[in-house]
C-alpha cells in the first residue's frame, strides 16, 4: 500500500488517514444503531408489550435524587418502593401489568434482591387514545403509584408474614405468566434469593385464589367508625 500524502497544517505534518481506513462491509443502513432500534418500536402497535411503559422502583423512591433516577418530586414519593408493590398497586386497579423481575435499573449500584424488578404496564390503545382517563400519562402513573404503596397492608405497622404464607409455593402453572394477570415472573433469581420475608412479599401477590385487593387498608371504615 502506497504511504498516505503527508500535508502541513499550522506547521505540524499531518497524515492523510483515508489511505489507511478499512472500506465498509456493509451500508449504513444496515446498521443497528439505537436510533434504528428506537424508530423499529416505535413502529409497533400500542397493545405490544414492547411500547408499554416500564416503571422501575428508583422512579418513585423518596431516597433516590433526580441524577439516581427518580422521576417524581421527593414530597410525592415513597421510601423504598418494591416492584412487587407497584405491580401490586396497579394490578388492585385492574390495570393488567406485566412484572419484570430480573430487570435493574442501570443507575441501581445496591445489587439487593429487593433492588430488582420492573414493571410494565399498557399506557395507550393502538388508536392512540389514553386507555384509562384517570392516568393520562406516565407522570400521573408514577405518582398515584406512589401514593398507594403507603396503603398496602404489608406497609402497615405492626404487620407480620404468618409462617404459612412464607412457606407456600409459588402457584402452579405459573412458570412466565399467571394467568390473567399475564405477570412475568424470573422464578431463578427468586429461588437463590435466601431473604425469606422478601419471597413471602412476593407470594402475597401471587396466591392462588387470594384477591389483591385484601392487601389494601381500608380506612372508609375506619373513618366510620371515627365519626
Amino acid at each position: 500500500m502506497a504511504p498516505a500524502k503527508a500535508r502541513i497544517i499550522d506547521g505540524r505534518v499531518k497524515r492523510a488517514t483515508s489511505a489507511l481506513a478499512p472500506p465498509l462491509t456493509a451500508p449504513w443502513s444496515a446498521l443497528k444503531t439505537p436510533f434504528r432500534v428506537m424508530a423499529d418500536v416505535k413502529a409497533k402497535p400500542f397493545s405490544d408489550e414492547k411500547r408499554w411503559i416500564v416503571i422501575y422502583p428508583a422512579y418513585i423512591d423518596s431516597k433516590k435524587s433526580l441524577q439516581q433516577g427518580r422521576k417524581i418530586p421527593k414530597e410525592l414519593a415513597v421510601e423504598n418502593p418494591t416492584a412487587v408493590e407497584i405491580h401490586d398497586v396497579l394490578a388492585a386497579n385492574g390495570l393488567n401489568p406485566v412484572l419484570e423481575r430480573s430487570k435493574l435499573h442501570p443507575r441501581e449500584r445496591d445489587r439487593e434482591p429487593e433492588k430488582y424488578g420492573r414493571v410494565r404496564i399498557m399506557l395507550r390503545n393502538d388508536d392512540g387514545t389514553v386507555k384509562n382517563q384517570d392516568y393520562p400519562n406516565r407522570m400521573a402513573l408514577y405518582k398515584y403509584v406512589a401514593s398507594m404503596i403507603p396503603k398496602l397492608k404489608t406497609r402497615q405497622p405492626g404487620f407480620q408474614i404468618s409462617s404459612a404464607i412464607a412457606g407456600a409455593p409459588w402457584p402452579s402453572g405459573c412458570d412466565t405468566r399467571c394467568g390473567a394477570r399475564g405477570a412475568e415472573l424470573d422464578h431463578e433469581a427468586a429461588a437463590v434469593n435466601s431473604n425469606a420475608s422478601w419471597n413471602a412479599t412476593v407470594r402475597l401477590s401471587w396466591m392462588q385464589g387470594d384477591s389483591l385487593n385484601q392487601y389494601f387498608t381500608t380506612f372508609k371504615e375506619e373513618d366510620e367508625k371515627t365519626n
